[in-house]
C-alpha cells in the first residue's frame, strides 16, 4: 500500500499534466510558424479590400449604423470583426505613444487577431478529437494541421478561406462528437456556433447544413440505439435555431436589415460565384477562364505535404487493419464525407482558385494521421520484437513524424504560400499548374527598389500598386498607369507573375519577354517579379541602331537655342550589348551653306557597362557668337579606335552632308 499509493498519485499527476500540457504544446507549435515573419508581405485582397472593409465595419459599429455592416457578399463578418479588433489594438498602441509603424508592423497588426484565432483553433480541434479518435491519431492529426504550410499560409492573412475552413472543421468535429460519442447538448451547441461562424465568414459554409443533417440521419439509422427519428428531428430544430441565433449575434446587419443582407449574399453567389473570374484564370501551363472538375483534386494533391500525401495514400489499408472503435470509424468517415462533398460542390463553380479548397485541409491532415499511425506501427513492428516493445516506441515515432513536418514548414518559411508537394514537383510544378502570386514577393521587390539611389525621384510603374507601395521607403512612389502610355518621370517597371500568366496589357506587354530585366525576384526558384528600367522621357524618338552594338532610343532637345552659349542635347541609349572599348561619338552642328559651326568628340560612356539599363550622354555644343542665323542640322555617329564609323544602314544621311554613316539627329533654327 505504501509503495502503491505514491505510484497512483504520480500517474494521476502525470495524466493531469498531459491533459493540460499537450493541448498547450499543440497550440504553441501552431502559433510559432504562423507568427514568425507576420506582415512580411500583404496579399492583393488584403490591401485592396479587407483592410478597408475592416475600417468600414468598425466605423459602422461605432456609429450604430448596423445595416452598414453588410459590406461584402462573402459575407466575411468574422474576418471583419477580427480586422476591426486589429484597428482597436492599433489605437491602444497609439495611446501608449506607438504611432510610427514600419510597413511590416502595419500589416502584421491587421493580421494578428485572425492568425491567433486560426492557431488556437488547432488546440480546440485537438480537444474535440480527444476520445473521438485514438489518442495517437488525435495528437498527430492536430500536429499535422498545426504544421500544414497551406493552412498556415492562408490562415495568417486577413481573409475568409482559411478562417471558414477552421470553423467548418470544428463544426464537423463537434457534430461527430454529438452523434457518435456523447449526445451532449454542449457538443450540439458547439457544432451550431462554429457552423454559424463558418457561414457568416464565407457562403460555402452553408454546405454544413446538409452535411450535419446527413451525419445525424446516418447516426440515427446505424446507431446502437433504436431509430429515434423524433430525437433526430428535435436535434435538427435545436441545431438550426442555434445557428440562426448565433448568426444574429455575429452579424449586426441581420438585426437592422436582414433581407438586404441575405439578398447581398444571393447576388454575390449568382453574379460572382457562378461566373469565371473577371481577370481570367490559369491552369496547366496556359490561360483558361474556367478550369474543369480536375482542378480541385489536382490542387489537393499538389498542396498536400509529402507526409500527408503518404498518409492519405495509406488510409485505405489503415482503415482495414488499424483497430478503430465504431465511434472513431464513424467520425473519420464523417470527415472524409465532408472532404468529398465540399470538393465536389466547389467543382461546380466556374470561378476556381486553389485557395478555395483550403477548408478541407485540416480534415485531410486528420485522415492522413490515421494512415501515418498505421504505417508507423508497421515499421516499428518490422524492426522491433515483441509487439509490446514496438508500442513503447510509438511516441518516438510520432515525434519523428512531427519533426519531419516541422522541417518541411521551415523549408518554406516565410513563404508557405508557395508550398507545393515536393513529390509532385514542388513550387515549380505548382507555378506551372495554377495561377500564381497573391502578393508574396512584393516585399522583395520593394527591398531591391529601395536600394536604388534615384528611387525617390522617379515613379515605379506596376500592376500591384498598393501591395508594393506599402513597403516602399518614404518618398518613393508607385502607380498603375490609367492609360496605355508610360507616365512621365517613370524610372522602373515591375511585372508580377500573376499578371504575366494571364496576358499582359499595355504598357507592360512592351517589357515582359521583350526586354532584359534589371533583376528577377525569385522564391524557391520560381520567378515572381521582373523589374525593368523604364524608358526615359524624351522629346524626340529615334530607335536607330549603330552597327550591332548600340541603339539610340531618343533625345531631349535643348531647353534654349542661342548663339554663343552651349546648347545641350541629351541622348538616351537603349540597353544593349557592349561595344568595343574606346568607341567614340562625334557630333557636328552644320549651319547655313553646309559649314560646320560646332563639333565635339567624346568617348561613348558605356563600353563594358551594365547592359540592362538605359545610358545617357550629354552633348554641349556652342556656336560662335557671330554665327549667322538660320537652319542648323546636328549630325552624330560612332567610330571605333581604328577609325571606321559604325554602320547605320538606311538611317544614314546623305554622305555629302557629313560623310558616311552619319545620323541626322536634329534640326534647329537659330534666331
Amino acid at each position: 500500500m505504501e509503495r502503491t499509493l505514491p505510484t497512483v498519485r504520480m500517474a494521476r499527476r502525470t495524466n493531469t499534466l498531459a491533459a493540460i500540457g499537450l493541448p498547450l504544446g499543440i497550440m504553441l507549435i501552431s502559433l510559432i510558424p504562423r507568427l514568425l515573419d507576420l506582415g512580411l508581405f500583404a496579399t492583393m485582397d488584403e490591401v485592396n479590400f479587407w483592410f478597408k472593409r475592416s475600417e468600414l465595419f468598425l466605423d459602422a459599429l461605432r456609429t450604430g449604423n448596423f445595416a452598414a455592416t453588410a459590406i461584402t457578399d462573402h459575407p466575411g463578418v468574422p474576418t471583419m470583426w477580427l480586422g476591426a479588433a486589429s484597428l482597436v489594438l492599433r489605437d491602444i498602441l497609439g495611446n501608449f505613444g506607438v504611432h510610427a509603424l514600419s510597413p511590416q508592423m502595419f500589416v502584421a497588426l491587421y493580421e494578428l487577431p485572425i492568425t491567433l484565432v486560426n492557431a488556437i483553433a488547432v488546440m480546440v480541434g485537438y480537444l474535440l478529437m480527444r476520445g473521438l479518435v485514438p489518442g495517437p491519431v488525435a495528437v498527430l492529426g492536430a500536429l499535422l494541421w498545426a504544421l500544414d504550410p497551406f493552412a498556415i499560409a492562408f490562415g495568417r492573412v486577413l481573409h475568409v478561406d482559411a478562417l471558414s475552413g477552421t470553423f467548418m472543421t470544428l463544426s464537423m468535429l463537434a457534430t461527430c462528437r454529438y452523434w457518435f460519442m456523447s449526445q451532449r447538448w454542449r457538443d450540439l451547441l458547439l457544432s451550431a456556433v462554429f457552423a454559424a461562424l463558418a457561414m457568416t465568414t464565407k457562403s460555402p459554409g452553408l454546405i454544413l447544413i446538409p452535411l450535419a443533417g446527413s451525419i445525424g440521419l446516418f447516426a440515427t439509422w446505424y446507431g446502437p440505439q433504436p431509430r429515434r427519428y423524433g430525437a433526430l428531428f428535435r436535434a435538427g430544430l435545436v441545431w438550426a435555431g442555434l445557428v440562426a441565433a448565433s448568426a444574429l449575434l455575429i452579424w449586426p446587419a441581420l438585426w437592422a436589415a436582414p433581407l438586404a443582407a441575405i439578398d447581398q449574399i444571393r447576388i454575390g453567389y449568382t453574379a460572382e460565384g457562378t461566373q469565371p473570374h473577371q481577370l481570367g484564370n490559369f491552369y496547366l501551363g496556359r490561360p483558361m477562364r474556367a478550369p474543369g472538375f480536375t482542378f480541385y483534386p489536382l490542387a489537393i494533391a499538389m498542396r498536400l505535404t509529402p507526409l500527408t500525401f503518404l498518409g492519405v495514400l495509406a488510409l485505405p489499408l489503415a482503415w482495414r487493419r488499424l483497430p478503430l472503435s465504431p465511434t472513431a470509424r464513424h467520425s473519420l468517415a464523417g470527415l472524409a464525407w465532408f472532404v468529398v462533398v465540399f470538393t465536389l460542390a466547389m467543382g461546380f463553380f466556374a470561378k476556381k482558385f486553389n485557395r478555395y479548397i483550403v477548408p478541407v485541409f485540416p480534415a485531410l491532415d486528420i485522415l492522413a494521421a490515421v494512415g501515418l499511425v498505421w504505417l508507423g506501427m508497421v515499421v516499428l513492428g518490422l524492426v522491433l520484437r515483441p509487439r509490446a516493445r514496438a508500442e513503447r516506441w510509438q511516441p518516438l515515432a510520432l515525434g519523428a513524424v512531427t519533426l519531419a513536418a516541422a522541417l518541411n514548414v521551415a523549408f518554406w518559411q516565410p513563404y508557405q504560400m508557395v508550398a507545393y508537394n515536393q513529390l509532385l514537383g514542388g513550387a515549380t510544378a505548382g507555378a506551372w499548374a495554377f495561377k500564381t502570386g497573391w502578393g508574396e514577393g512584393m516585399n522583395l521587390v520593394a527591398d531591391w527598389l529601395n536600394k536604388q539611389p534615384n528611387i525617390t525621384g522617379v515613379l515605379t510603374v506596376t500592376t500591384l500598386k498598393v501591395g508594393l507601395q506599402t513597403y516602399m521607403r518614404p518618398g518613393a512612389q508607385s502607380l498603375t498607369p490609367p492609360t496605355e502610355q508610360m507616365p512621365e518621370h517613370s524610372g522602373y517597371v515591375v511585372v508580377y507573375v500573376n499578371d504575366a500568366q494571364g496576358g499582359l496589357l499595355p504598357p507592360f506587354d512592351q517589357f515582359y519577354g521583350k526586354v532584359e530585366p534589371l533583376t528577377v525576384i525569385k522564391i524557391h526558384d520560381v520567378p515572381y517579379a521582373w523589374i525593368y528600367e523604364a524608358p526615359p522621357t524624351i522629346t524626340k524618338r529615334s530607335d536607330v541602331a549603330f552597327g550591332t552594338g548600340v541603339t539610340l532610343y531618343g533625345i531631349n532637345r535643348p531647353a534654349q537655342l542661342a548663339r554663343g552659349t552651349p546648347m545641350i542635347w541629351r541622348l538616351a541609349w537603349q540597353p544593349s550589348a557592349t561595344i568595343p572599348p574606346g568607341t567614340m561619338l562625334f557630333a557636328h552642328l552644320i549651319g547655313p551653306e553646309g559649314k560646320r559651326y560646332a563639333q565635339i568628340d567624346v568617348p561613348y560612356p558605356v563600353a563594358g557597362a551594365d547592359t540592362t539599363r538605359y545610358h545617357y550622354l550629354e552633348l554641349p555644343l556652342a556656336t560662335p557668337a557671330d554665327a549667322p542665323p538660320g537652319d542648323y542640322r546636328l549630325f552624330i555617329g560612332l567610330y571605333t579606335p581604328d577609325g571606321p564609323r559604325l554602320t547605320l544602314g538606311a538611317a544614314a544621311a546623305d554622305p555629302a552632308l557629313d560623310g558616311p554613316d552619319a545620323l541626322l539627329l536634329d534640326e534647329v533654327k537659330l534666331p
